[in-house]
């Protein structure tokens, strides 16, 4: 495992961590991070009026091998950041407000047969989700927006691979829902 911690200009703190682990025939790994910053977009004034935010993320993967045969793997991913819009001096002078908060995440649980030397098939989930939103303030000068996107995206991966006479051949399909 590691761990790491930074800091620098602008009240800027950085973490990291990871670390793995398992047995014969279980392992996982877990990594995360966070930043923070008073200064985390290019701000629209040199004096860098309403510029602070952050982001975080972990990520988590296991893979267990249940016989020689068969493996299955678990996958996710989480990321999230909050930041206010940065201001020009009109706008700072008369409060305004706006926020940002951006979060995204994947999930995927695969399986992996082997059925011979030269075959073998993998089936696979995923899903993977996004959301974006601007929120306002009551004190918007010149002028006030509101934004809310989302997408989400889940399907099956399913693949068969076999190896004849020096060449690999492969089919598979992808289902997705948007």
């Amino acid at each position: 495992g590691s761990v790491s911690v930074g800091g620098g200009s602008f009240d800027s703190k950085d973490l990291s961590a990871a670390v793995g682990g398992g047995l014969k025939t279980f392992g996982v790994f877990v990594a995360g991070s966070a930043h923070e910053s008073d200064r985390f977009l290019d701000p629209v004034d040199p004096r860098n009026f309403h510029n602070r935010g952050g982001e975080a993320s972990v990520d988590v993967r296991a893979d267990w091998r249940i016989k020689d045969s068969d493996i299955v793997r678990v996958a996710g991913t989480a990321h999230g950041g909050n930041f206010r819009v940065p201001n020009t001096p009109d706008q700072q002078e008369t409060g305004q407000d706006q926020r940002q908060e951006v979060r995204h995440d994947h999930e995927s649980i695969s399986w992996q047969h082997t059925w011979s030397p030269n075959t073998l098939t993998d089936l696979a989930y995923f899903r993977d989700f996004f959301r974006s939103e601007l929120i306002p303030s009551l004190l918007d000068t010149p002028l006030t927006s509101e934004q809310n996107r989302h997408h989400t995206r889940q399907g099956v991966l399913a693949s068969v691979t076999h190896i004849t006479y020096g060449h690999t051949i492969k089919a598979g399909l992808e289902a997705s829902r948007i």
